[in-house]
């Protein structure tokens, strides 16, 4: 469970969600297992989740405050379990749409947000009672979200981040 003094957790709640400090810490380690199962199932969705996907989701986990049990659990999860296994005992409705907008960002954490994956987020969201117009809008916010992202590295880093690396290293 997220402890409510990790102050990385705490940062990345706020930073993304807006969330406040006293918030981390609302879901169980079975909650969070089945938020950590739900992102695989999505990134699994087009027959396999690459480094880059399962790398992004364990990172993430790792930042949100899960517990080292927990992220244990899931480093070597296949991403593997019928969609309707998920959320047995149910999920807390203020988790709802973050799952499904995380689920989409660790699909497309490998550069390429599959059709296959995407209608997995659907079913899952299907699952969970979030609506399609909401995971249509997402996918949308998503997409934007990573233009705006190539745009400002471009803008800092004009002869990219390797070459500002190198200069660096070659002070």
């Amino acid at each position: 469970m997220t402890k409510p003094d990790d102050l990385t957790a705490m940062w990345i709640l706020e930073e993304l969600w807006g969330a406040p400090p006293d918030l981390s810490g609302a879901l169980t380690d079975e909650e969070n297992r089945d938020y950590g199962r739900a992102l695989f199932c999505a990134a699994n969705g087009d027959g396999h989740i690459t480094d880059a996907e399962r790398d992004w989701i364990v990172g993430y986990l790792r930042a949100a405050g899960h517990s080292p049990q927990n992220i244990a659990s899931l480093q070597a999860y296949e991403g593997t379990t019928d969609i309707e296994d998920l959320f047995t005992r149910g999920v807390q409705p203020s988790a709802k749409r973050i799952t499904i907008a995380d689920a989409i960002r660790a699909c497309g954490a490998d550069g390429d947000l599959a059709d296959e994956e995407l209608a997995t987020v659907r079913a899952i969201a299907d699952r969970i009672d979030v609506p399609r117009e909401v995971v249509d809008e997402l996918v949308d916010i998503y997409r934007q979200e990573q233009e705006l992202k190539s745009r400002r590295i471009a803008l800092v880093f004009p002869d990219g981040i390797t070459a500002a690396a190198e200069s660096a290293r070659a002070g």
